[in-house]
């Protein structure tokens, strides 16, 4: 039998009734009888989008936002097929000559430094070592991206990172893409391979690699699961995390098979954390890097020592809801983080931006912003 563990918080509503005092008369009844409803509208399809407009797209985008006259350098674009990468790669080097809006590296200098370094084009690169090649290749801007699959289509990411300030000058996003042209790119990947079911190997793997279940069933890699692994995943910035929308606004980003986010349309987001893993992986990746303890309570109710009370072992379920909190003039994020053992036991703890708010108290007049919401969740 499924156990269900509600997450409760306070929800109030404003309900206004409006109501008229007129009353009008029938309408005459017609001897024409009305005519029939029309039928539905079916929602329209997504537009979809070949590879190389997308490249286009892109290029004109950058041509926008990268500074005039820049040296830019195309570093690398990941996807699960090295054919692909280095499609995309000549595409935007030939857009970046032909436009003439900023000098372009050419890509044997590139491919030296690569075989230095030993990063491939298809692969993910370190923000630093990207710094750093940027540098030697005496280039202000780096470009670089990814090409994910989405269902039967694609995604494309492209960023422009600044080589001097390491900030980002601009991302172009592009869902929807198909055609004969990635189809072609893709058939001569081959695909991914098998490795073992490791930390190890998810951290040495690409994306499109696969792990065979106990159960026969092929688990395919994506590369945000692969980023968690080695550390590498920006909690911080889920913006080229696939989203989808729901019909009260609420966006929906699945990081991983075990890592939901909801956003809702207030702004306040939830955490969904599905495993043991995911749940050490985020709290030590993200929470404990960013945010101080300010209070614990253990599974039995009582508020407890944080540096001498240990969370119950393993944490089954989890959900970490980010709330604004504002004292009418400074606002400020609280996470309150509810999890589940096993046993179906509970522990809260509650963390804050600023290590002097301590025992769940907030220094000053600070209250949440927005409406607290109830979450169910199957602790199964």
């Amino acid at each position: 039998m499924k156990t269900r563990m509600k997450f409760t918080a306070l929800l109030v509503f404003f309900l206004t009734i409006v109501t008229s005092g007129c009353v009008t008369a029938p309408p005459p009844v017609s001897e024409t009888p009305p005519p029939p409803p029309p039928p539905p509208v079916k929602p329209a399809a997504p537009d979809t989008i070949d590879l190389d407009t997308a490249i286009r797209e892109a290029s004109d985008y950058l041509n926008k936002n990268v500074p005039s006259g820049s040296t830019i350098v195309i570093l690398n674009i990941q996807s699960v097929s090295e054919t692909l990468s280095d499609y995309v790669i000549d595409e935007f080097i030939a857009n970046g000559v032909n436009d003439r809006v900023f000098k372009v590296v050419d890509r044997q200098q590139l491919d030296l430094i690569r075989a230095e370094h030993e990063f491939q084009m298809s692969g993910s690169v370190d923000e630093k070592l990207a710094v750093s090649i940027g540098r030697m290749l005496s280039a202000q801007i780096i470009v670089s991206g990814r090409v994910r699959k989405m269902g039967d289509r694609y995604r494309m990411t492209i960023r422009a990172l600044d080589v001097e300030t390491a900030q980002v000058q601009g991302q172009y996003n592009r869902n929807n893409i198909t055609g004969q042209t990635i189809a072609e790119l893709m058939d001569k990947s081959g695909g991914g391979k098998e490795i073992k079911n490791t930390l190890a190997a998810v951290k040495a793997a690409n994306e499109g690699d696969y792990i065979i279940l106990k159960s026969g069933e092929r688990y395919v890699l994506t590369y945000d699961e692969i980023d968690i692994a080695r550390g590498d995943f920006n909690f911080k910035d889920l913006s080229s995390v696939p989203a989808e929308t729901g019909a009260d606004g609420t966006m929906i980003k699945n990081i991983s098979e075990s890592h939901t986010v909801k956003v809702f349309p207030d702004n306040q987001s939830a955490h969904l954390l599905k495993t043991p893993s995911s749940f050490t992986v985020y709290m030590k990746q993200h929470v404990e890097k960013y945010y101080y303890l300010g209070m614990y309570r253990d599974q039995w109710g009582y508020y407890r020592d944080s540096k001498f009370v240990s969370p119950p072992s393993l944490v089954f379920r989890a959900v970490i809801h980010i709330q604004t909190i504002s004292d009418g003039v400074e606002k400020a994020e609280m996470l309150i983080v509810t999890a589940y053992n096993y046993k179906g036991e509970s522990f809260i703890k509650r963390y804050f931006p600023s290590n002097d708010w301590t025992w769940g108290y907030v220094s000053g007049t600070f209250y949440p912003v927005g409406d607290p919401r109830q979450l169910d969740f199957d602790t199964e």
